[in-house]
């Protein structure tokens, strides 16, 4: 048993020394190549363009709002198959909108074993380590949007992290913080932290993204500062449906923000 445990833990090393030296030349660590990718004679990655017009499509509609089964029908459709020549899963999908390799990042050690989201001691990674099929801002809009429905929760972007996604402010947050139903987390996730304040109220669960959204902006802006130039950048950036739900759902709301929300939507004051 100890030559065996030998032999193993030798085997082990040897192997994560191979990963550790395929990574240092950007090579492709084994297995199949994700979606996108091709790989080339000497180990490198290659874009397959057929396969990136899928993946920038999956990034694009995550961002407009599709969930993974629209996603996943829209592949369908398009006769997009997996590299095993299946079709793609939901799971499939969030796997796909978490991997870092469309911007251009090589990992070794991601994660610990019971914990997806926390690196290993061995941690490694390599920026421009093969080429990017997704701009890291749009990579980032999406980590935000999937970060809304973490544990199965309601979460909704709260303080500057709501300003900064209605491009009321271009202040770059060292934290991007939420409020939600579910318990009191914080995560440090590819070099982001996300905080979770747990709250359950009216200004949340229920509601749709863009209302929560309006709503915690309003009140990180607080009455006062509430000007006519922001009511009007608020407006450009609903679409008439958005400004429909706000109007609905908001009725609950502190008086002065629903009166904010119907300037915003073209419906005066009561």
């Amino acid at each position: 048993m100890a030559v065996a445990a030998f032999y193993s833990r030798d085997l082990s090393i040897k192997i994560k020394r191979g990963k550790k030296e395929n990574l240092l030349q950007k090579k492709h660590n084994g297995g199949i190549s994700p979606l996108g990718y091709d790989i080339a004679p000497d180990g490198t990655y290659v874009i397959n363009e057929y396969e990136a017009i899928a993946v920038k499509k999956i990034f694009s509609m995550k961002i407009e709002g599709a969930g993974y089964g629209k996603i996943v029908d829209w592949l369908k459709a398009n006769g997009y198959k997996t590299k095993r020549g299946g079709d793609y899963s939901k799971g499939a999908i969030h796997d796909i909108l978490r991997n870092r390799k469309y911007i251009g990042v090589l990992e070794l050690g991601k994660s610990t074993k019971h914990n997806s989201r926390k690196k290993a001691d061995n941690y490694m990674e390599f920026e421009d380590a093969l080429p990017a099929i997704i701009e890291k801002k749009d990579f980032l809009t999406v980590e935000k949007i999937m970060a809304r429905r973490r544990n199965g929760a309601t979460n909704a972007p709260c303080g500057n992290t709501a300003l900064n996604l209605l491009g009321i402010s271009t202040q770059v947050t060292a934290v991007w913080s939420y409020i939600s139903d579910g318990p009191y987390k914080t995560y440090e996730w590819n070099y982001t932290k996300l905080e979770f304040k747990h709250r359950t109220n009216k200004e949340i669960t229920g509601l749709s993204y863009m209302t929560s959204l309006v709503i915690q902006a309003l009140k990180t802006l607080g009455k006062s500062n509430v000007t006519l130039d922001i009511i009007q950048t608020l407006s450009e950036k609903l679409s008439d449906d958005e400004k429909q739900a706000c109007l609905k759902e908001a009725t609950e709301a502190t008086d002065w923000v629903y009166d904010t929300i119907r300037k915003m939507c073209g419906g005066g004051t009561q």
